[in-house]
């Protein structure tokens, strides 16, 4: 643990002038050449260091030396201390030496600060000052008060000490590991009439117990700073009232309350759990490392460098509780539990690490931050608050919503065995544009999926379906999935309906990007609708692979761009209704190319048609191990592959 710390002393004199009076005053009619004599009076106060003593772990060391091989040297001038590498435990003792020799009354005072460097270094180093080498008293800041002296007129120098001593404590982590800092010891002297003003000095107060600490919260001043020391504590409460801000190191403790709902609380200690009971306005702040952090009134921040296993957010009854992680910060959980009538924020600024997240309960709850998330939500109100943020939302229990649902992060639904009903199935699930929605696990929609597009920024949607997996939509739209312009679209698994289909529209309808479907059926369960499709496609590209269409009196495939690209492989394809004034629509109607081999079709009118405008023959069509299936009476007058005539 490589430490550097530079101490230095300064002297500050400002001058005074004095006008000496004598015999031989005369302005007028005199001979002498001079008619005023005027001499200076001299402020002659000068500080420095006459001895350091070295110690590691408590034991004076010899040799300027450190048990851990760092040291600490007087400088050429007797002005400064260079203390290099050192460690926790190492401490030094320098013995400073002020002497005066004005022959005028002057005003003098000591001033002890960190000067440049790791400021957070130096507030890690204990500091303390001392008149007689004994009794310390510690400091963050320190300055004497302004004290009046006489003219030294003996012609014998006045001398007084003052002892510094500067430690880096046994517990500091080793995150404080190569870092420097700079304190500036100054001995300032000025005239005797001149006008001050005071500094105020800043106490650092050592504490071994509970009841030393209730005593040091009573009496700190404001930026004051308490150390837990004499080794580790099982327990410590910091309670108090007022809006001070207060600082606390020291060593770690097993479990801290803090009740400081009008304060500020700096804790660099680490714990095992912090529990947070009230708290005002960014009023708890980490620095450690902590095992948990319990949040249950007000606000705290987890500071760079500062690391959690778990945080939980849990508001008291009709309480609002915040937890913010700043860049730098490592959190391995957050959990989030809001009830009725409490609000839970949490924020997780870029460069912060948070694995994993979890939300419950029907309060307000607000998350920002890309983070990935595991959220569990048993309400639509908890449902709809997690559509603003990153991760994995997972029902836990059946949720109908009045309206559609818009996810605005990247994330994912789990449905978790349950049901989940949209506007009584009327409404959609939707992706934004530019973000993507993954669908999973096993349950039921009942509703529409939707890729959504913001102008030409289009979204993904995935669907990573269970055994038992379901989309039954009832959209007056006619579709049971869709997706906007430059969207993509892919389904693995599952089945798909639409209640009442609507003519011109498919179960799954795509002007997107690319649509790709796998181990998926497709179900038209309308019994009169002729020109409606079970997959319609606009698509750039269109994979259809093991694919299941059940289209009845529809087209089961219907790929409508001229320029598109379509590969199926394998899969079944049904149609294989009419009706009584002989519509009879194809099973699979193409445009652009098409790349199909392995699948059954059963046809009722022609097998794959190519219905390209202005098309005379069958273009574009690739196609190997086929299985047609002609279908009823009309079958004999169709082809299996045919152009539109």
């Amino acid at each position: 643990m490589r430490k550097k710390i530079v101490l230095t002393s300064l002297l500050t004199v400002a001058m005074c002038l004095s006008l000496i009076v004598g015999a031989t005053f005369a302005l007028f009619g005199s001979e002498s050449k001079k008619n005023i004599a005027v001499t200076s009076g001299k402020i002659d106060v000068s500080a420095k260091i006459v001895s350091l003593d070295t110690y590691s772990r408590g034991t004076a060391t010899q040799n300027g030396e450190f048990a851990n091989g760092g040291s600490a040297e007087i400088d050429a001038d007797n002005a400064g201390v260079i203390v290099d590498r050192m460690s926790p435990g190492d401490k030094i003792v320098v013995k400073i030496d002020v002497e005066n020799n004005s022959n005028i009354a002057y005003r003098q005072r000591a001033t002890l600060k960190f000067e440049r460097g790791t400021e957070d270094f130096f507030g890690q180093l204990v500091v303390g000052v001392s008149e007689d080498g004994g009794e310390y008293d510690y400091f963050s800041s320190y300055a004497t008060e302004w004290t009046y002296h006489e003219a030294n007129t003996t012609g014998t120098p006045e001398v007084s000490s003052m002892y510094i001593s500067v430690e880096l404590p046994e517990y500091v982590s080793e995150n404080w590991q190569d870092k420097s800092c700079d304190i500036t010891f100054a001995v300032e002297a000025i005239q005797g009439n001149a006008t001050t003003e005071g500094e105020e000095s800043r106490k650092v107060y050592l504490v071994e117990d509970q009841a030393a600490l209730e005593e040091v919260l009573g009496k700190m001043q404001d930026e004051e700073t308490v150390v837990l020391s004499g080794g580790a504590w099982e327990e410590a409460e910091i309670s108090y009232d007022d809006d001070r801000t207060i600082y606390v190191r020291g060593y770690k403790v097993n479990k801290l309350t803090v009740d400081a709902p009008a304060g500020e609380v700096h804790y660099y200690n680490d714990a095992e759990e912090i529990i947070g009971e009230a708290l005002a306005g960014e009023s708890l702040h980490v620095y450690g490392n902590v095992g948990t952090v319990t949040v249950k009134r007000g606000h705290a921040v987890m500071e760079a460098g500062a690391s959690a296993e778990k945080i939980s957010v849990v508001p008291a009854e009709g309480a609002a509780a915040q937890i913010d992680v700043a860049a730098g910060a490592e959190v391995q959980s957050i959990s989030v539990d809001a009830a009725a009538g409490t609000k839970a924020e949490v924020s997780v600024a870029e460069g912060a690490s948070v694995p994993e997240m979890t939300v419950t309960g029907d309060g307000e709850i607000t998350l920002s931050g890309e983070v990935e998330r595991t959220i569990d939500v048993w309400t639509e109100e908890a449902l709809r608050g997690a559509l603003g943020v990153s991760g994995t939302v997972t029902l836990r229990a059946d949720i109908e919503t009045a309206d559609e649902l818009k996810f605005l992060c990247d994330a994912a639904l789990d449905l978790n065995g349950h049901t989940l009903t949209v506007a009584g199935g009327t409404k959609a699930i939707k992706s934004s544009g530019g973000k993507t929605l993954t669908v999973q696990g096993n349950g039921t929609v009942y509703g529409a999926l939707y890729a959504d597009k913001l102008f030409n920024n289009g979204s993904t949607l995935i669907v990573n379906a269970g055994e038992n997996f379901s989309v039954q939509s009832s959209s007056e739209s006619g579709w049971a999935v869709y997706g906007a312009q430059n969207t993509d679209i892919t389904l693995n698994g599952g089945t798909y309906s639409v209640r009442n289909i609507k003519g011109t529209a498919g179960i799954v309808h795509s002007l997107g990007k690319s649509l790709e479907i796998n181990d998926a059926t497709v179900n038209v369960t309308a019994e009169s609708v002729m020109n409606a499709y079970g997959i319609y496609s606009n698509a750039a590209e269109t994979y259809l692979n093991d694919a299941t269409v059940n289209a009845k009196y529809s087209r089961a495939v219907y790929l409508n761009n001229s320029l598109g690209k379509t590969v199926i492989r394998g899969g079944s394809f049904t149609t294989d209704k009419y009706t009584t004034n002989f519509v009879i629509n194809p099973t699979i109607d193409y445009k652009g190319t098409l790349d199909i081999s392995g699948a059954t079709i059963m046809r009722v009118g022609v097998g794959i048609l190519y219905s390209r405008t202005g098309a005379t023959k069958v273009e574009g069509l690739t196609e190997s191990s086929l299985t047609f299936v002609p279908y009823g009476d009309s079958a004999a007058d169709f082809l299996n592959i045919d152009v539109k005539k």
